[in-house]
């Protein structure tokens, strides 16, 4: 799409030779919306594409064509240059959204008035999806990108006596890894066990993400639907649109009290449940290469990074919530 923009019919890596120059326009283009860390590392992406057409892109100094990688090399440099003048600040390291954790799972479900099947079956559409994925990504260590790239439908998670298994090879370069996630019915670690509440606060039961997906499953069956995530009609739901359902949904679960989470709520995104997870198990005092294999992550240092970092319920002062009501998006 970025060559036919450009009036070019003639796409590098597949009908010809990269072509350095428009490859840095499009660095350029790319950077203007994500860090440089993403660009940089989509260029292996690029490299995987033009090898199925014979088109080296020498992203390795052990590639044949030297001169263009120390040219592409300086591209990578002039990249990071430039967005550092621009910006400032740190050039790379994790995403800094505000973790979620066990407690705001459970936060969310109570405040919906999630006691039981019976009460979750009883949401609004929207609700009850983003829900279940909430669920879903916090016990998986899931990216949202899973979903809109995917579509998943229920047949693809594998039931086995109450517990569900996802064969997925669904990753920021699809195919490169083939990943088995596991949503256990009695999860052995604490941080995958979700507490409800009723409206006064009382303990009701503890549930695991795969008692809350076989609810959703048997709805989705019972009404003829297949996708585990299609909040509206009119389609899957965009990482915008998750993200300012999260953001709503705390803001009014959270008493008004809770001026610091409240104010945290600012930073919430979509990817929040995996820094979330990550930081739950590391409470639990699971190693630190342990947790980097349940969250599919390469190396230690990532996993400090996330996993160390204060998460909304830390913030939080009790388990207090407010109530949200099925009608006008209102609280009491």
């Amino acid at each position: 799409r970025f060559v036919r923009s450009r009036s070019l019919r003639i796409i590098p890596g597949k009908h010809a030779p990269w072509d350095l120059q428009l490859l840095w326009e499009y660095m350029q283009f790319r950077v203007a919306s994500c860090k440089p860390q993403t660009v940089i590392s989509g260029l292996s992406a690029l490299a995987h594409f033009g090898a199925r057409f014979d088109n080296l892109l020498a992203t390795s100094k052990y590639d044949s064509d030297s001169v263009s990688y120390r040219r592409l090399a300086m591209l990578k440099r002039q990249l990071a240059i430039d967005f550092h003048a621009l910006h400032g600040g740190v050039l790379y390291g994790p995403n800094r959204c505000t973790p979620l954790g066990r407690r705001d799972v459970s936060l969310l479900f109570s405040a919906f008035g999630v006691t039981g099947e019976t009460s979750f079956l009883q949401l609004e559409r929207s609700d009850r999806h983003h829900l279940a994925i909430t669920a879903m990504q916090h016990s998986a260590a899931m990216r949202f990108g899973h979903f809109p790239a995917r579509a998943y439908v229920w047949q693809q998670f594998i039931g086995d006596n109450g517990n569900y298994r996802l064969m997925t090879d669904w990753h920021r370069y699809s195919g490169r890894h083939r990943y088995c996630l596991r949503f256990d019915q009695s999860p052995a670690s604490r941080a995958r066990w979700y507490r409800l509440r009723n409206a006064l606060g009382e303990v009701i039961t503890d549930v695991s993400a795969a008692t809350i997906m076989s609810w959703h499953f048997a709805q989705l069956r019972r009404s003829g639907e297949h996708t585990v995530f299609a909040p509206s009609d009119s389609g899957i739901s965009t990482r915008a649109d998750r993200q300012a359902w999260l953001r709503q949904a705390l803001l009014r679960a959270l008493p008004l009290t809770e001026k610091r989470a409240r104010a945290m709520v600012e930073h919430v995104t979509p990817h929040s449940f995996r820094p979330g997870i990550a930081g739950d198990l590391l409470a639990e005092g699971m190693g630190l290469e342990d947790i980097a294999c349940e969250c599919r992550w390469h190396g230690k240092r990532i996993v400090r990074l996330y996993a160390e970092r204060e998460s909304l319920s830390a913030s939080r002062q009790t388990d207090n919530f407010r109530v949200v009501t099925r009608n006008a998006n209102s609280v009491r």
